[in-house]
């Protein structure tokens, strides 16, 4: 090999070299700022889950006030029986929505447990049909909306 074909092929090579490594650059720098905002996105989208579901959370949260509110309504008119069962869905769906992941967003979660820890006293006051449970339940839906505000 002539000295002159050593420095062409080196020259080829380097050429060469210089070619992939602009391919490289070209690559990286249109991947990085695409896979930076698919990052980001990602990022904001989990954000939003996060605030659906606390929305979702006051929003079942809302819909038992409005439960409470009919067993109150229905003790009110002495129909203990429709009460009962309207203060077990009550209990069901306070129990259901805060064993959810968002409810410890709510901000006053302990009111909210020790209202679910009248259950049994106030079905068994329905059960008997005594009067005394209309005066509970009264201060129990405050006692819920307070826990909401």
């Amino acid at each position: 090999m002539t000295p002159e074909t050593t420095t062409k092929a080196t020259r080829k090579g380097t050429w060469t070299l210089i070619v992939l490594i602009l391919i490289a650059a070209a690559f990286l720098g249109g991947w990085i700022p695409e896979w930076l905002a698919a990052r980001r996105a990602a990022q904001e989208a989990a954000s939003a889950r996060v605030g659906v579901a606390q929305l979702e959370s006051q929003r079942d949260l809302a819909r038992l006030e409005g439960k409470l509110g009919l067993v109150m309504y229905e003790a009110n008119r002495n129909n203990f029986a429709d009460a009962s069962t309207r203060a077990t869905d009550f209990f069901n769906g306070l129990t259901a929505a805060l064993q959810k992941p968002a409810a410890a967003a709510v901000s006053k979660e302990a009111e909210l447990r020790s209202i679910l820890a009248r259950r049994d006293d106030i079905g068994a006051d329905l059960a008997r049909a005594d009067q005394a449970v209309k005066q509970k339940l009264a201060d129990m839906y405050v006692q819920y909306d307070a826990a909401l505000q």
